[in-house]
């Protein structure tokens, strides 16, 4: 028999009513603060997400060392700067900055309105979330590297799911994908700021702008200085490039050379023959300029350069 006290009941919901109604069941009072709880504690992870993924926008495209440089094998730079970094040509952190401020927003409103259908569409973006995770991690052991934001990140989003199953259950719905997908709705704002956030980045990206004019082939800006010239100004000058097979920047930097870029000291650190010699280095992004004297370091340059900025940094003609 169905009592008023059995309505008033913590935690319990009539589904039968609800699904006769065609909607998604309504949670009691003691269910809504539970879930309010809940969307309160995973804003608070999502804050923190969102920090990590920002900071390693700003890491990717940066020449400072980074703060969380522990070594050859605890290193934001390595993994941040490695060919995984980069997926359908835009950086990973910057999809992760988006990914991050859409998770902020579903969390928000199943704050100020718990639903089982935002319940439902938090802990879906949560599941690519985790995911993503997957091929993070995978990429950390083929680099060989542990970035320790990417660590956080990775144990927020991991927190942050177990989180909104809680939330979920909180229903009384069954964990199955067939059951979930027939709660599931997604609202067409949320589709909006979806497409603010990951659409222009990859049109941004994957079709840059033209930057003006560039100078002719083999030419330098000054008009009377070649690349060929530029190339043997660095190698006398003590400059040596470290870099790696698979970065994307590494390739990048030596196509700005041309077929001259055999005139540089290339140091492949991913190449067995050449490994120590970076450890020895202590290179733990790519690409990395070290200008040497008698083998002592004198400067050093992280990331990808324009061949004016590596010339003014060498103190070459160009």
């Amino acid at each position: 028999m169905h009592t008023p006290a059995d309505s008033e009941s913590p935690m319990v919901v009539d589904l039968h009513s609800a699904e006769e109604e065609g909607g998604a069941p309504p949670p009691s009072s003691a269910t809504r603060t539970a879930l309010q709880r809940l969307a309160l504690g995973m804003l608070a992870m999502g804050a923190v997400g969102m920090a990590c993924a920002v900071y390693l926008v700003v890491l990717h495209y940066s020449t400072k060392p980074s703060f969380c440089e522990l070594g050859s094998r605890l290193s934001c730079e390595k993994v941040d700067r490695s060919a995984f970094a980069v997926l359908l040509g835009v950086p990973v952190s910057v999809l992760g900055a988006g990914w991050f401020g859409l998770l902020l927003l579903l969390e928000a409103e199943l704050f100020l309105t718990p639903s089982l259908p935002m319940a439902v569409l938090v802990l879906a973006w949560l599941a690519s979330g985790v995911a993503f995770v997957g091929y993070l991690v995978f990429a950390e052991i083929w680099i060989g590297a542990v970035c320790p934001l990417c660590t956080v990140v990775h144990v927020v989003t991991l927190a942050s799911f177990w989180m909104a199953t809680v939330a979920v259950r909180k229903f009384r719905v069954p964990l199955r994908p067939k059951e979930l997908l027939r709660h599931l709705k997604i609202p067409l704002h949320v589709v909006g700021v979806a497409l603010l956030l990951f659409v222009p980045p990859l049109v941004i990206f994957n079709f840059p702008l033209p930057s003006g004019s560039p100078p002719a082939p083999g030419v330098g800006q000054s008009g009377n200085v070649t690349v060929a010239e530029l190339a043997r100004c660095l190698e006398a000058s003590g400059v040596e490039l470290f870099a790696s097979t698979t970065c994307p920047h590494c390739i990048d930097q030596k196509a700005l050379f041309g077929p001259d870029v055999d005139l540089l000291k290339i140091h492949w650190c991913d190449k067995p023959a050449e490994a120590e010699q970076c450890t020895q280095a202590g290179i733990v992004a790519f690409p990395t300029w070290v200008k040497f004297r008698s083998r002592k370091e004198l400067a050093r340059l992280v990331g990808q350069r324009s061949l004016a900025e590596l010339a003014e940094w060498a103190g070459c003609p160009f």
